[in-house]
């Protein structure tokens, strides 16, 4: 009865052993699984903007407002934001557009749509646009009465054969490709009245990323952390935002903006704008801001 009562024992306590440990390998497995769960729902709730102020500003090419600049801030005790990984999608009433981070600037000439207002003649003319995408504003001339060229400031000039408008009345109904990579289109329409001249509003400038169906959005740091990087928003900064919206901002309408971030989180407010929009720029926060 000895032996077998110790053979019992034993075999109980080998039991109880393989027990305790299949019990603390499941614990650890399960804690280490709560603590990633809870760190990623720590960060998607943790990251916040806080909006400061929201202007709208009209178009320095035409008389329409294209661009909203919105100063923010993150919320106390935020995690750091990569603005690499940051979309910002805006909704109008009749159209939306999503738009990615293209740099650090407070100069910004957004990829857009463009109807040239000035003459373009031998002198360099702005395409108020950046076709390159290196953050740098692009330049327009006829050349030699059969030329356009167009100064693309990383890559260099892209001539561009058009008719001979050596004298005037030369009728254009066209579209022209700028550079065999494609970095957008020309479009001419109208009769030219003088020698040598592009009259103004016969030309439209067509970036290549329209086709891609996105914009870009550039970041002015006002305030910086110590430990500032360029990309990197950390808890302590204050920054502007710009984006050129897709279409114009109009009169008594509403816009959404939508800052999402990579871990889900989403930041949403919905401006609405006034009837009469006077000025080159309108302060449309906090009297016309409505948080979702």
């Amino acid at each position: 009865m000895g032996i077998g009562t110790l053979i019992v024992f034993i075999a109980g306590i080998l039991v109880a052993t393989i027990s305790a440990g299949v019990t603390l390998t499941t614990q650890s497995r399960l804690q280490n699984k709560a603590l990633e769960v809870s760190g990623k729902v720590k960060e998607g709730v943790s990251v916040n903007f806080q909006t400061v102020d929201v202007k709208v500003l009209k178009n320095s090419y035409d008389e329409n407002f294209g661009s909203i600049i919105l100063t923010m801030k993150l919320a106390p005790g935020s995690g750091d934001v990569r603005l690499n990984r940051t979309l910002i999608d805006i909704i109008q009433d009749n159209s939306s557009g999503i738009y990615r981070y293209i740099g650090n600037n407070s100069y910004y000439v957004n990829k857009n749509n463009r109807l040239i207002q000035n003459i373009i003649n031998s002198s360099w003319i702005r395409l108020h646009s950046d076709l390159d995408f290196d953050f740098v504003e692009d330049f327009i001339r006829v050349y030699n009465s059969t030329l356009l060229q167009v100064n693309l400031s990383s890559v260099g000039i892209k001539d561009i054969i058009i008719a001979n408008i050596s004298s005037p009345g030369q009728t254009f109904n066209n579209n022209y490709t700028i550079g065999s990579e494609v970095y957008g289109e020309l479009e001419i329409n109208g009769t030219t009245t003088t020698s040598n001249e592009i009259d103004a509003g016969m030309l439209r400038v067509k970036p290549y990323s329209m086709y891609n169906n996105y914009g870009g959005y550039t970041v002015e740091q006002i305030i910086n952390e110590l430990d500032h990087l360029d990309g990197i928003l950390v808890d302590g900064d204050v920054f502007k935002i710009y984006i050129e919206t897709t279409e114009p901002l109009l009169e008594d309408s509403e816009v959404t903006i939508s800052i999402k971030k990579e871990t889900g989180h989403i930041h949403r407010l919905s401006i609405a704008l006034p009837s009469v929009m006077v000025g080159d720029r309108i302060k449309v926060y906090p009297w016309y801001v409505l948080f979702l």
